[in-house]
């Protein structure tokens, strides 16, 4: 019987790994990152993921039929990347089937790239990337790396149930959240996030290709945008990270 949620494996990913995930969410920053990653590293597919949740489509580059959303590796890294966003009523599933594969892989570290929604984007100059950590082993790795923390706020969305759920099951899990548009798509804000990862695991992932290709990500990344944000107003998502009450 299919699952509601299957991760297919074309080759063995073996265990001990970093794992990075790239979902649609604010800015577009954490597919924008992970898809830049994967083009510098030249990392090899290695498999994908379905669900009976998902809007029935495919994605073609160069050529070739792939699904939206699939699982790419490189020497010790793993990167997972969706070019859909996960519906609200899919969440809990999704969320379930990827803590159950993280278990499963016993990676050493697993980083979510995603963006801040920041008011005064257009004012900023270069974003800055914020950190929310699940041990207090990690905090000191990004003291380390002088990688500040996001100290207040609120969170919701696959991210949210990600980290709660590996905090949970004692996976050593990152969230980095770079200052962003909230509907609009951000190379700048992922920049800021790859620079962060150069620092916490030696990525040696150079940012300058993509700033001069911004224009054009954003031209191709539009429809993802239009379909994301849908989401994310269904999810209230651009209220994520808004102080709770106690604190206004």
């Amino acid at each position: 019987m299919k699952k509601d949620v299957e991760i297919l494996e074309n080759t063995n990913i073996s265990d001990s790994k970093v794992i990075i995930l790239g979902l649609p969410d604010t800015g577009l920053v954490g597919v924008i990152a992970t898809a830049h990653i994967l083009e510098m590293n030249k990392m090899q597919y290695l498999g994908s993921i379905d669900s009976v949740y998902f809007p029935p489509m495919i994605v073609i580059h160069n050529g070739e039929i792939m699904a939206p959303v699939r699982i790419y590796g490189k020497d010790n890294i793993i990167s997972l990347i969706s070019e859909i966003t996960v519906p609200v009523n899919a969440i809990n599933n999704f969320v379930d089937a990827i803590v159950a594969w993280l278990e499963e892989k016993k990676p050493k570290l697993v980083l979510f790239l995603g963006g801040l929604p920041a008011p005064n984007r257009l004012e900023l100059e270069k974003s800055t990337c914020y950190a929310i950590p699940t041990t207090s082993e990690l905090t000191k790795l990004l003291e380390q790396a002088n990688i500040p923390l996001l100290v207040e706020g609120l969170m919701v969305g696959p991210y949210a149930l990600l980290l709660k759920e590996c905090k949970k099951k004692n996976i050593p899990s990152i969230a980095l959240l770079s200052e962003s548009y909230a509907n609009y798509p951000d190379p700048g804000a992922a920049a800021a996030v790859i620079e962060a990862l150069n620092k916490l695991i030696e990525l040696n992932v150079e940012v300058e290709s993509l700033l001069k290709k911004a224009d054009e990500i954003r031209l191709n990344m539009r429809d993802l945008m239009r379909r994301t944000a849908k989401e994310m107003k269904q999810a209230e998502k651009t209220r994520e990270y808004e102080l709770p009450p106690l604190y206004m």
